[in-house]
């Protein structure tokens, strides 16, 4: 229901319905962006498509898909793809892949004894000076990000989260229910801090496979510079609202039409490094590329 009540995929849905099967074509009459369309298009048959691939012991590659529906994937269709032969990857892009490599180097090169891992993602702009000490804004967020990406964002704050650890002291790790902008996160890196928002994404669920060590792995997005704990605050206070299926269909609408909502991603912005960041002892590798969305 919250997917039928936003905007624009009963256009979507429409347009399937009179036999559009290219992706140019459904632009052209809805006039939606590129970017929204990739988003509701995926939101319909994701997990559709996904558990087919299961079934039918296929190789299944995703370059988008947020920390919840890869939790999804992992959860109810493991088991099937491991009986049927079946590959599943998803969250294979620009936005996941940094973060999980990053941890994985800062913890090779820490050892054995290192137990706790954090993970943070940052934005910086070209021609700003330094853009390992640049300290995004409020409004880097708005004019570096489309309107598919706040959308998502949006969802991610009404869903269900999740984190990596203890869920009380003497027991052993695992996944836990959490929301999103649940705690603030801190980072230190050329000299700069940053604070992180934290959130639930594939780093929770691929490292502790590897380093079945770790005690706890902590992912923070830290898009909003200065504003993170105004913003997480607000989340917290306004996380029942958005328990309502009318509400969340309301804040995607109106998400999605802000400034720079129909338009493809400023190829300006980057995000400097995902740091992976292991507290005993300590290693901070990090990786850079292109802003996507």
């Amino acid at each position: 229901m919250d997917l039928l009540g936003d905007w624009w995929t009963p256009l979507v849905l429409r347009e399937a319905f009179y036999g559009i099967r290219r992706f140019d074509a459904f632009q052209v009459s809805p006039g939606i962006a590129r970017n929204t369309l990739t988003d509701r298009l995926r939101r319909l048959v994701d997990m559709a498509t996904v558990t087919a691939a299961a079934r039918a012991g296929a190789r299944y590659f995703d370059s988008t898909g947020e920390g919840p529906f890869a939790r999804r994937v992992l959860l109810e269709l493991d088991s099937v793809a491991a009986a049927r032969g079946a590959t599943l990857v998803p969250a294979f892009g620009y936005d996941y892949v940094p973060g999980n490599l990053a941890g994985a180097l800062a913890l090779e090169q820490a050892g054995e004894r290192a137990c706790h891992v954090e993970i943070g993602y940052f934005i910086t702009r070209s021609g700003r000076g330094s853009e390992l000490q640049y300290r995004s804004t409020l409004r880097d967020s708005w004019d570096l990000t489309t309107g598919g990406t706040r959308q998502t964002l949006v969802a991610a704050a009404a869903e269900d989260g999740f984190a990596y650890r203890t869920p009380r002291p003497g027991a052993s790790s695992r996944l836990v229910d959490e929301r999103a902008a649940e705690r603030v996160l801190t980072f230190r890196s050329a000299g700069v801090r940053r604070p992180a928002m934290t959130v639930p994404d594939t780093e929770h669920l691929g490292l502790p496979e590897v380093f079945p060590q770790l005690e706890s792995v902590e992912v923070g997005m830290g898009w909003l510079g200065r504003w993170t704990r105004p913003v997480q605050i607000a989340a917290m206070l306004q996380a029942p609202l958005l328990r309502s299926a009318k509400v969340r269909a309301a804040l995607t609408r109106w998400s999605g039409r802000l400034r720079g909502a129909h338009r493809e991603p400023d190829t300006d912005g980057r995000f400097p490094g995902d740091r992976g960041r292991p507290r005993r002892p300590r290693s901070s590798p990090g990786h850079d590329g292109p802003h996507r969305t």
